[in-house]
């Protein structure tokens, strides 16, 4: 066919082949054992190379891609001839040759390119299997694809050598039109990403299917991604009206995430992605299977003398179909989802910011299957490797769920509100599925990695159960990492069973002196914070507390861990960073700050204790070191205000060994320095002070952990607060600034602290 034959008898033969090779497995091996595959190969590349730009035919191009397309269909030797041919460099070279244009027929350049991209697929497809009969992987099509270089623009093969050659005079001209004429460095790789934006929906379509195959490969991914291709794909997958073309794009991508640079493109899609993980038949109307067939009914339609109703029966297959297409289209989002996450902070952090998204994956892990599941467990664990959101998952909601409560007469919804802890220990518990269980598993190693969690992962129901009944599975993959999570939870556990306190008590519940207890022997900076909030809270609401905590001690422990210098916990914090160990000391700081003072709120012996102790002295000391943070000048002055509020001994203290911070707070000239270094620096947690004179209820609220938490901006309104507080303080003082109006205290053993305190005491400073 390729000799002197008549061009219109070989366009004729070879569309003789295409129709033979059409699913036809004997006239396709026949073919091959013939040498067809390098023959028609070498007629497309004459169409490239041809010295005569009028001797490419496109009628013969057309013919020669379609029966390639045949032939690589459903037959692995014929996809191997292809690769060894260098088939799919000679293709690649079509798909963006201007010579497979047609100046009457413009549709058969998109027509080419289609049947061009559906051979690439075609090898990719056949050749990648597992049960394929071949050594040819598609990671070499990938490579051929990546190393291609395309030509320069116009028929630069078919011009005559002569009129290359530059003149001399017009050089540096040709030199630039050079530079601008390069191709990019992965041009192979530009012309399927441009197939995607092409009018024509099968070359679209083609150009994606072949970026998705070539995209299973790592090689190839940042070449895409470079050359646009994550744009591309993303806006054929809002075509939501062609589903199939929805699928093929959203399945491109998910191959595409495994790269790095790839998940930072995908930020600027999440909202569209949420979108797609949540496309369901109520989102779309009669979506077609097939754009030609559509519109080929839609014409038959039109031309037919009556409408003729819908077969029944075709339109509960095409629902059905459809329905799996919208299933493997939310499965191949998610799984986007969770590789953009996949050791990408940045992208954690913006899902964790939305609420939506937060919901739908806690919502797929607890109701979901199969892939769904699987994609939605591995987006969560990802979630859970950054600290701010592990620590955030553990305290806040996450989804509600319904669980039925019966009793004796009826049966009833009971909301359930479900925190990570909660849906991680949910996956531990999906008996069958190894991937969702070790995603759940890794979840909660992540989650109790921090001690605030492993408090709550004690109080969450049959936690402890399904982890103990993990590290007992005969599959490593399961007993190893819940064995590990046991080891994280052992401290905690073990501290809480040396004071008879059951694993699933929270804090909140155990007897005060079981909690002074656990305050003495605790070591972790963060069981002290939590055991501190704890005493807050119960000396808050029940002031006999208030007795019994000084009866067992507590008093001096809460002021010795307010007043120590830094470290705190030397142990604890030994492996951290400096500024992280500051920032753990600090939290700590501020909740035994607030709960020494609701420990002396209103109570005169505790007021004379710490005066006896000290205790003014030390609390000054503690703004002397920690002056910097808002939070902790904050606490003290509430500290500092229940311990002198009416007590004449405390309020002399405070003048002799506070008055110069009270003065500088108060006129707004302490350290200016700091003031403009706090305007820049990073947000931290806010605490809310109550006023000096509120009514219980109203002082409770406010002075709550549970408030105190609550995190807020650093801004010049809490400077602000601060000296109207400190102001407050020095009209508090003021009446007792002279040591012989202090009155003795009723208790001896505390008057004789304070005349021995009252020997040693410096000249009062007055103002």
């Amino acid at each position: 066919m390729i000799s002197d034959e008549d061009p219109h008898i070989v366009r004729h033969a070879v569309q003789a082949l295409a129709n033979l090779a059409y699913r036809n497995s004997f006239n396709q091996q026949l073919m091959f054992a013939q040498g067809g595959i390098p023959l028609l190969l070498r007629l497309c590349d004459r169409a490239l190379n041809s010295s005569d730009a009028l001797d490419a035919d496109v009628d013969l191009t057309l013919a020669t891609t379609q029966t390639l397309s045949h032939l690589s269909h459903d037959h692995v030797l014929s996809c191997q001839a292809i690769v060894e041919a260098r088939g799919i460099s000679i293709l690649t070279r079509l798909c963006n040759s201007p010579r497979i244009h047609d100046a009457i027929d413009l549709e058969v350049y998109e027509l080419i390119q289609t049947y061009a991209s559906q051979v690439i697929a075609n090898v990719i497809a056949l050749l990648d299997r597992e049960d394929s009969e071949s050594d040819t992987r598609s990671y070499h099509i990938a490579d051929f694809i990546l190393e291609e270089q395309a030509e320069l623009p116009g028929y630069s093969n078919g011009v005559d050598p002569v009129k290359k050659k530059p003149n001399h005079d017009n050089q540096k001209l040709h030199h630039d039109e050079q530079l601008t004429q390069l191709p990019s460095k992965h041009a192979g790789v530009s012309t399927f990403v441009l197939m995607c934006a092409s009018c024509n929906r099968n070359v679209a379509f083609h150009g994606a299917v072949v970026l998705g195959s070539i995209a299973q490969h790592n090689a190839i991914r940042a070449a895409i991604g470079a050359a646009s291709g994550m744009d591309a794909l993303f806006l054929l997958a809002a075509r939501t009206n062609d589903l199939p073309m929805v699928a093929q794009a959203i399945w491109a991508l998910a191959n595409l995430t495994w790269n790095r640079d790839n998940q930072y493109r995908v930020a600027r899609y999440i909202d569209h992605l949420y979108q797609i993980c949540t496309l369901g038949s109520s989102h779309t109307a009669q979506l077609s299977l097939n754009q030609h067939e559509a519109n080929q009914q839609h014409e038959e339609d039109q031309h037919g003398d009556e409408m003729q109703p819908e077969d029944p029966a075709a339109k509960v297959q095409r629902d059905q179909h459809d329905e799996l297409l919208m299933r493997q289209i939310r499965e191949h989002g998610l799984c986007i989802l969770a590789n953009s996450l996949f050791y990408n902070d940045a992208n954690r952090q913006l899902v964790a910011s939305h609420g939506d998204w937060m919901q739908l994956l806690a919502r797929n892990a607890l109701e979901a299957d199969g892939a769904t599941l699987e994609n939605s467990a591995r987006a969560l664990c990802s979630l859970s490797y950054s600290d701010s959101i592990a620590l955030s998952m553990g305290s806040s909601i996450l989804v509600e769920t319904s669980n039925k409560a019966r009793n004796a007469k009826t049966s009833t919804l009971k909301p359930s509100s479900m925190t990570g802890l909660h849906v991680f220990i949910r996956l531990c518990g999906r008996a069958g599925d190894v991937g969702a269980q070790q995603h759940g598993l890794f979840g909660v190693i992540n989650m109790c990695l921090h001690d605030a969690n492993k408090t709550r992962m004690l109080e969450i129901p049959h936690g402890i159960d399904t982890l103990v009944n993990l590290s007992g599975h005969m599959n490593k993959e399961l007993s190893e990492p819940a064995l590990e999570a046991l080891e994280l939870l052992a401290d905690l556990r073990q501290l809480k069973q040396d004071h008879g306190i059951s694993s699933a008590q929270s804090f909140e519940s155990v007897d005060m002196k079981k909690l002074i207890a656990l305050l003495s022997d605790a070591t972790n900076p963060s069981l002290v914070a939590m055991i501190s909030d704890a005493i807050a809270d119960e000396v808050w609401k029940r002031p006999s507390a208030q007795v019994r905590l000084r009866n067992e001690h507590g008093l001096e422990k809460l002021l010795e861990i307010c007043a120590k210098p830094s470290p705190l916990f030397p142990a604890a914090t030994s492996g951290s960073s400096p500024a992280a160990a500051a920032e753990i000391e600090r939290r700590v700081r501020i909740s035994c700050l607030w709960a020494l003072r609701n420990t002396v709120a209103s109570n005169v012996r505790n007021q004379d204790l710490v005066g006896a102790l000290g205790g003014v002295q030390q609390l000054v000391s503690v703004f002397d070191r920690d002056r910097r943070s808002e939070e902790v000048v904050e606490a003290l002055l509430a500290a500092l205000v229940a311990v002198v509020m009416k007590h004449p001994r405390n309020s002399q203290q405070l003048v002799q060994f506070g008055l110069d911070m009270l003065i500088a707070l108060a006129d707004g000239t302490e350290d200016g320095d700091r003031l403009e270094e706090d305007r820049r620096s990073r947000d931290q947690r806010g605490v809310v002070l109550p006023p000096l004179n509120l009514s219980a209820a109203t002082r409770s609220r406010a002075a709550s952990p549970s408030r105190r938490l609550e995190s807020g901006t650093l801004t010049e309104e809490k400077q602000l607060e601060n000296a109207t507080l400190a102001r407050e303080l020095l009209h508090l003082v003021a009446p007792y600034n002279t040591r012989e109006d202090t009155s003795a205290s009723p208790d001896a053993k505390v008057r004789r602290m304070q005349q021995l305190h009252a020997s040693s005491a410096s000249p009062v400073h007055r103002r």
